[in-house]
């Protein structure tokens, strides 16, 4: 699995691209790997993208252990539209990360 870092803002194009802004954004990225975010919070956040539809999130103090059971998890599934659940149907940081193609979603 490659890693991924990102923070704040993407990098601005370069002209040489020839696309303009709204074309560069409208392309999908996939993304794998652990993902730092400048967003509020302390979080670590890892995102996999298992599938075409779906990808998961989760969310964890920095340094705790992918086994550990202390993950918020969340599942987008774009099969049909977009739909957000969460890993054990709860939004608590309750659940193991490395568990999370098996968890129920709700």
């Amino acid at each position: 699995m490659s890693e991924t870092i990102v923070s704040g803002r993407p990098p601005k194009p370069s002209s040489a691209s020839g696309l303009t802004d709204a074309e560069l954004r409208a392309t999908p990225v996939p993304v794998s790997g652990t993902v730092t975010s400048s967003l509020p919070g302390p979080y670590v956040l890892l995102l996999e993208e298992a599938s075409s539809t779906i990808t998961y999130i989760g969310e964890a103090d920095p340094g705790t252990a992918t086994s550990a059971s202390s993950w918020r998890i969340k599942r987008l599934d774009s099969t049909s539209g977009l739909a957000v659940k969460y890993g054990g149907g709860v939004t608590t940081f309750s659940q193991v990360w490395d568990d999370r193609a098996a968890l129920a979603y709700s």
